[in-house]
């Protein structure tokens, strides 16, 4: 099953108002006559760089459970997580960027036997939440005071 990547409006106003940004001085600086020619092609480099970077690293973030593995999609960036492999899934939250939910701060943080952990961030936290558990029996919910998290207490 496949899961679309949750996003905050938050961020999305965030990265509008930095590419009006780094237009409004790539603009202001060409109408600069004291601007020469080789800082006009570094700031728009730069520009043009930092767009496409976050663009090849950030878009498309999407998860997808099938077949017990949990593969995590962002942009070029590929993640797998097998679900037997996962002794810790709770909700979290977090203002930091991640690589595998850079759109969202409401997230699910899973951690591996092997030390590992991802954060994810889908729209329907609760059907991903739900699909997981059903790929992964071994996973028993606890309380952590007010929050709800699963565990394997084999681990």
């Amino acid at each position: 099953m496949k899961f679309k990547a949750g996003v905050d409006k938050w961020v999305v106003w965030v990265l509008a108002f930095s590419i009006l940004l780094m237009l409004g001085v790539g603009v202001a600086a060409s109408f600069d006559s004291d601007v020469d020619l080789v800082t006009m092609v570094i700031l728009w480099g730069s520009n043009l760089s930092i767009f496409v970077l976050v663009w090849v690293l950030a878009i498309p973030v999407e998860y997808e459970i099938a077949d017990g593995v949990l593969r995590i999609r962002s942009g070029v960036m590929r993640t797998q997580v097998n679900v037997r492999d996962v002794v810790r899934m709770a909700p979290h939250t977090s203002f930091v960027s991640s690589t595998t939910a850079a759109w969202t701060r409401h997230r699910i943080r899973i951690a591996t036997r092997q030390g590992r952990w991802v954060d994810v961030g889908p729209e329907d936290q609760v059907g991903f939440m739900a699909e997981m558990l059903a790929w992964g029996p071994h996973l028993v919910e606890r309380a952590d005071g007010p929050r709800r998290l699963w565990v394997d207490p084999t681990a």
